[in-house]
């Protein structure tokens, strides 16, 4: 008599699932201490922050009182579905990642892409530092 195997309700062999292998080392991220969360404090950028812009993004920007620099995304449904928006978020954190010691210390920076503006990682980066350095002239010297 022949053994019978274990078979499925549905008749099919069960699928294998696959591992996901990851590279070695962390993915670089932009650390907690970089970001700015709490909802009380993207208000005070939004509300007391001076607003800078060029053909690509718009900056809210206010002193934030420590020694580093934080940065928030802002992008609403005007810029399309979940995954643009998504994908425009992940953009523009690459960007201040990349340049955040380029960038003045002590500022809380609220970002926002401007609506069917093109550009890329190294477009962003540029407008950040060049509209950072403007909107930290125009906020003073940092009182001390």
């Amino acid at each position: 008599m022949a053994t019978r195997r274990a078979s499925h309700s549905s008749g099919r062999q069960p699928t294998r699932t696959r591992t996901k292998t990851r590279p070695v080392g962390r993915r670089p991220t932009l650390p907690a201490e970089a970001r700015v969360k709490r909802r009380a404090d993207l208000g005070r950028v939004f509300s007391s922050g001076i607003k800078t812009a060029d053909a690509r993004i718009r900056l809210w920007v206010v002193r934030n009182g420590a020694g580093t620099t934080r940065f928030a995304v802002s992008v609403n449904r005007k810029h399309g579905h979940a995954v643009r928006r998504n994908l425009l978020k992940r953009r523009l954190r690459e960007a201040f990642r990349l340049t955040r010691h380029e960038l003045t210390p002590g500022l809380d920076i609220v970002c926002s892409p401007q609506i069917d503006a093109e550009w890329t990682v190294a477009d962003v980066q540029d407008s950040l530092r060049r509209l950072t350095a403007a909107a930290a002239t125009r906020l003073g010297r940092p009182p001390e």
